[in-house]
């Protein structure tokens, strides 16, 4: 059995909903929780070479607006990164309108003659993965199973606008603009856990987004922290930064989050560690408050709040 074969079984069983342990965590994130739109323009100008978390790949594609050109995206989910791939090729493929209806509309659509749009741009295999995939099951089924957060599934119309409003790249102007940079950009994947990365044959990354990645692995702050000083400052640029932690005040206010304590304690930890602190309030809601903590190798002697 090829891997190919193995992740189409995967993929089986998620949509099948069957009870695996060892899949239980491969599921996909359909969309960031992050606001690029706000966050990106206090990160410095420095963006040619960066390094990504996969997740639902937005982040990625919104650097590429700002001027990433040579990308590496790691991921230890093989569907992800899956996803991401088709979510690239898919941008390419249609038009912007095509691509919302089938991201975020018309649920139960068949899906398959738009995947076969996307085959002159994604590897045999991955093409083949999602080939194979819509010939056998509902757009509906594979995207309530395999997606963390569906929301065509929910037909809310706000929460699509939310989406919008989040990803510069989903404005009619950037979406075309990436269909004609994309031929200068290079993408290379790696199916591999955050903590075992070695960036020591790289050249310098201008930029490394980890996410909320520190909420999900078995570090506390202060290991997490010794894990940033060890395999991932050392290996940026003389003006690089690195988006080390995103954090929903708002939803989890007052929740203690693992070993990490709540949302003061954490800001505090990395406020004492001299991160810039930014806080982000959504513009259309004002009560809703998020903070990403940034690490410059260039930084102000004061953290930015």
């Amino acid at each position: 059995m090829t891997k190919t074969d193995e992740l189409l079984s995967t993929a089986s069983l998620l949509i099948e909903k069957k009870e695996n342990p060892k899949i239980r965590n491969l599921r996909i994130y359909e969309a960031q929780t992050e606001n690029s739109r706000i966050l990106f323009p206090h990160l410095t100008r420095r963006w040619e070479k960066s390094l990504w978390i996969g997740g639902s790949g937005q982040q990625a594609i919104n650097g590429i607006l700002f001027g990433s050109r040579d990308i590496t995206i790691i991921d230890k989910n093989p569907l992800a990164l899956l996803f991401i791939q088709l979510n690239l090729a898919s941008i390419q493929a249609m038009t912007r309108e095509e691509y919302r209806q089938f991201y975020y509309q018309s649920l139960y659509e068949n899906g398959l003659p738009t995947i076969k749009q996307t085959e002159p741009f994604l590897q045999p295999d991955t093409y083949f993965f999602w080939e194979k995939l819509f010939s056998n099951y509902p757009k509906s089924e594979i995207m309530n199973g395999l997606l963390i957060e569906n929301f065509a599934e929910r037909e809310n119309q706000y929460l699509q606008e939310i989406i919008l409003k989040k990803n510069p790249y989903l404005e009619p102007k950037f979406f075309n603009y990436l269909k004609h940079v994309f031929q200068r950009v290079k993408i290379s994947y790696q199916e591999e856990d955050i903590l075992n990365v070695n960036l020591s044959k790289e050249r310098p990354f201008d930029k490394v987004y980890l996410s909320n990645v520190f909420q999900e692995i078995p570090l506390t702050l202060e290991e997490y922290q010794n894990f940033l000083e060890e395999k991932i400052f050392p290996f940026m640029s003389e003006k690089g930064d690195v988006m080390a932690g995103y954090l929903n005040i708002t939803k989890y206010f007052g929740a203690m989050r693992d070993h990490h304590g709540n949302e003061n304690d954490i800001i505090r930890f990395f406020n004492q560690k001299g991160y810039h602190s930014h806080l982000i309030f959504e513009p259309e809601n004002q009560k809703e408050l998020s903070a990403a903590f940034v690490y410059q190798k260039k930084k102000n002697k004061n953290p930015l709040v």
